[in-house]
């Protein structure tokens, strides 16, 4: 049973996800649960294929940690059938998801099963069995990144999503106390609140020695308020970090992507040691980054874009 039916009673609202489904062999070492079985679920999405592929490659490669990988690609258009008789001819106890549409498969349908994840963002308020790699950023490496480019400031104002980025706002200060970095944060509850809270910190901090990290970009900017915010930051010459790869393109300072190979090789290990310690919610935000950079906007708030930065960097943009 799973919640709010059975399977079978959910085959019609399954009939449109077009997705692939893999066994994975948990590691040999995992006694406790080494007869548990994972499904593999990701999105057949020709425009994201070649990310899926890399993540997928991780996952290939980190056989010591989930052992090896016995993959079942379903064709796009599957029956909800054909899911069906995949999942019981496989005994699926665990779900690992790639992608927000499997996520959403899993939250809608699967609630209660444990389940590992990663290109997604994860919000542990909402469900207490998703564990695995949120595409939010590493807090520690962030913060090196801000000390290395900004040497003479000394203060990072954090702004993000009260509940479901609590857990990331902890990492950011416990990162923030080794590194020496005053780090300021504010949490807020809707974005509403978020634009006016960065806002006033484009307003009244100092760029000279401040920078903005919008931790939990989804629900402190989208689509309407982002262009007002970067507009602000260009004209205060404020130095800003975003979780949204494409504001870099429009104005904003710094982001970076994920190096999804390596995304898949660090939700393998998740996976891992979750089979082998079932004492709690494990998540971890991505670890291995490419950084991005706006080079006009660099210019802009006084960031010298010489050769050795350039190395530093592994995307840049307006670069004329």
């Amino acid at each position: 049973m799973v919640e709010g039916g059975t399977w079978l009673t959910r085959r019609h609202a399954l009939a449109g996800l077009a997705s692939g489904l893999a066994y994975l062999g948990l590691p040999k070492h995992a006694s406790a649960r080494s007869s548990l079985r994972a499904g593999l679920v990701y999105e057949d999405s020709e425009r994201f294929s070649a990310i899926y592929q890399s993540v997928l490659r991780g996952l290939d490669a980190a056989s010591d940690d989930i052992g090896s990988i016995k993959r079942h690609l379903l064709r796009p258009g599957i029956t909800g059938g054909e899911i069906e008789g995949w999942l019981a001819d496989n005994s699926i106890d665990e779900w690992v998801l790639i992608g927000k549409r499997s996520c959403d498969e899993y939250r809608r349908y699967e609630k209660s099963r444990q389940a590992f994840t990663a290109l997604t963002f994860i919000d542990p308020t909402e469900n207490k069995n998703l564990h695995g790699v949120s595409l939010e950023f590493d807090p520690e490496r962030v913060l090196q990144t801000f000390k290395r480019l900004f040497p003479s400031h000394d203060r990072v104002h954090v702004v993000f999503r009260l509940g479901r980025d609590d857990w990331l706002n902890e990492l950011a200060k416990n990162a923030a106390d080794r590194l020496g970095v005053d780090l300021i944060d504010t949490g807020t509850r809707d974005l509403q609140e978020a634009t006016e809270t960065i806002s006033n910190i484009l307003r009244f901090g100092n760029p000279r020695t401040d920078c903005l990290w919008l931790l939990g970009a989804p629900g402190i900017t989208n689509a309407d308020t982002a262009p007002t915010i970067i507009e602000r930051a260009w004209r205060a010459r404020f130095p800003v970090f975003t979780g949204r790869r494409g504001d870099v393109d429009r104005g904003f300072l710094l982001s970076a992507e994920p190096n999804f190979v390596e995304m898949g090789k660090q939700l393998a290990s998740v996976v891992g040691r979750a089979s082998r310690d079932t004492s709690g919610l494990l998540i971890e935000p991505t670890k291995s980054l490419r950084l991005v950079l706006n080079v006009r906007t660099a210019r802009r708030v006084g960031l010298e874009v010489t050769p050795t930065l350039r190395e530093q960097i592994d995307v840049l943009v307006g670069d004329d």
